[in-house]
């Protein structure tokens, strides 16, 4: 597991990337800003053909409208594999997206 911290910069967070090669990438937000800025950095990381395969989720408290305001829609289009709030159901699903993805790596 490499954890980059908070707010890393998008140049360090593709490079880490590219250099790593993640099972899979989780991105959080706890300042309101993951939508604007979880876009951003998907974009530039779907951009490589190094990681077309790799499973990039991003949750928390992604704008600052309150989940009102989400645009899940939207991040999936931007090119996240699934997006998740910050409510109690969101853990919860997040918790079976990842189970998801072990089974299908151990079988």
């Amino acid at each position: 597991m490499v954890n980059l911290g908070p707010c890393p910069p998008d140049r360090l967070l593709v490079s880490e990337c590219a250099r790593v090669l993640p099972d899979l990438l989780v991105l959080s937000s706890v300042n309101g800003h993951g939508q604007v800025d979880g876009a951003r950095v998907v974009r530039l990381l779907r951009r490589r053909s190094d990681m077309a395969g790799i499973p990039i989720v991003i949750g928390g408290k992604l704008n600052v409208g309150g989940s009102g305001g989400l645009d899940a829609a939207g991040l999936t289009a931007a090119g996240f594999t699934a997006v998740f709030g910050d409510q109690d159901e969101d853990v919860r699903r997040f918790t079976r997206f990842v189970a998801s993805l072990s089974a299908r790596t151990c079988v």
